[in-house]
């Protein structure tokens, strides 16, 4: 009798086992689907943050029926918040150890997309941070402060070098000469399929406006097509077309969000990607990949050669000024932390608007007008003001720390970049690690 218990005991355990055994095998799969769901929830919340902020959501090329489920749940903020809130939760709950490293990292940079979202959703409520405390919930990063007597250094070294007579904002304007665009784009272009391989669909549209608080934006529609947007308002200089095209266009935002689209979304399914919250870590790779990538695909020396060679003679401008001209653009790269100086200053309550305006028109060489366009994006866009110089330094820095000094070797460092969901944060571990281990 005892003899039969036992077996049948066994036998009952053998049984649970097996279960439990097979129950194991399928939670990766079950991760998986989890997190599709959490992506997915993700996505119609940042729809419906949307509501309450028309410039949150600067993308969305994602299902039309969610766009519809969004209008039917009229979510306010409060329930927003505790939505994502929800969802962090769940993350936090799943089984890292039963998903690949690929999933892993992109857990990992969902989860602090969410937390940016819900912060998004607080500061809309009413909820009241500083400068760099806004900055850092919002892009997973702060700005740098920029240390006393920086500004002035550059203004006097500027005023030794530009010729002429009047203040600085009219000598640099004279110094400086509008140009076509379409010639830059096609280098920029040229210069980016030789590295990196586009949908064969992409294409790009170029618009001309005014009355906007921004000199260019990339407005990506979807199936790889962008539509540009250059501010007539602001002058247009012969660099800084260079600078422009390669930003907005190739190899910049026109690029990444095409490869966002077609690695992450087509061949992976990850339906997170078809949004693009403005206010989000993303904005740190976009501008700083858009930022860097003008250096990359223009190398300095590549850079002036070309603007001396081919643009200035169609310009009409003497080159015998280049070498000048490429001087004093070295010494106004120096100063890329000033706007941000001064917007800190300003929306955290130290300065007024008037002395913000000054101080714009000042140290980065502004007309009033421009300066209070200038203003007008701060006022507008707040701490999104980093996201240029401090995604530019942290994208640079990830790719040059490395060693990678080669042409080909920089354009697949770089191309890691437009392809692969990294953090801010996973970046600045990135060079923290390889820096101790020198």
């Amino acid at each position: 009798m005892m003899s039969k218990l036992n077996f049948s005991t066994l036998k009952i355990i053998f049984i649970l086992l097996g279960v439990l055994i097979l129950s194991c095998s399928e939670t990766p799969k079950e991760n998986k689907q989890n997190i599709n769901s959490i992506a997915e929830h993700y996505v119609k919340l940042v729809l419906a943050t949307g509501k309450f902020d028309a410039d949150y959501v600067d993308a969305y090329f994602g299902p039309k029926k969610w766009i519809k489920q969004v209008d039917e749940w009229k979510l306010d903020l409060k329930t927003i918040k505790s939505k994502a809130i929800s969802l962090i939760a769940k993350i936090n709950k799943i089984d890292t150890l039963e998903i690949d490293s690929k999933e892993l990292q992109r857990l990992k940079f969902l989860r602090r997309m969410i937390l940016s979202l819900q912060y998004r959703a607080e500061l809309l409520s009413g909820k009241k941070m500083s400068f760099d405390e806004e900055s850092q919930a919002l892009f997973d990063d702060v700005s740098p402060l920029l240390y006393e007597g920086r500004r002035d250094e550059v203004l006097y070294a500027l005023d030794t070098l530009l010729p002429g007579k009047g203040t600085l904002d009219v000598r640099f304007a004279e110094f400086r000469i509008d140009t076509i665009v379409k010639i830059c784009l096609t280098e920029g272009k040229r210069r980016t399929l030789k590295h990196i391989k586009m949908p064969e669909n992409e294409n790009l549209t170029v618009e001309y406006v005014r009355n906007k608080p921004w000199g260019g934006y990339n407005w990506f529609k979807g199936t790889s097509h962008s539509l540009i947007q250059i501010n007539m308002d602001l002058p247009k200089y012969i660099d800084g077309i260079v600078n422009l095209m390669c930003h907005e266009c190739y190899p910049g935002h026109h690029v990444y969000h095409s490869l966002i689209e077609e690695n992450y979304v087509k061949k992976n399914g990850w339906m997170e990607f078809t949004v693009y919250p403005l206010f989000s870590p993303l904005a740190i790779l976009s501008e700083g990949t858009a930022e860097y990538g003008i250096e990359v695909a223009f190398p300095k020396e590549e850079r002036y050669k070309f603007i001396k060679d081919v643009l200035f003679p169609i310009a009409g401008i003497n080159v015998d000024k280049a070498d000048l001209y490429f001087k004093i653009l070295e010494i106004l790269e120096l100063d890329e932390n000033t706007i941000t100086d001064i917007a800190r200053n300003y929306l955290d309550g130290y300065i007024n608007r008037e002395e913000a305006i000054k101080q714009i028109m000042k140290y980065k060489l502004r007309t009033r007008k421009q300066a209070e366009i200038n203003l007008k994006f701060i006022e507008k866009y707040r701490s999104y003001i980093i996201t240029y110089h401090v995604g530019e330094g942290l994208c640079r820095t990830w790719v040059e720390y490395f060693g990678q000094t080669s042409e080909n070797l920089r354009w697949n460092r770089f191309k890691m970049l437009l392809t692969t969901p990294y953090l801010p944060s996973d970046i600045n571990n990135q060079i923290f690690s390889k820096h101790v281990s020198f």
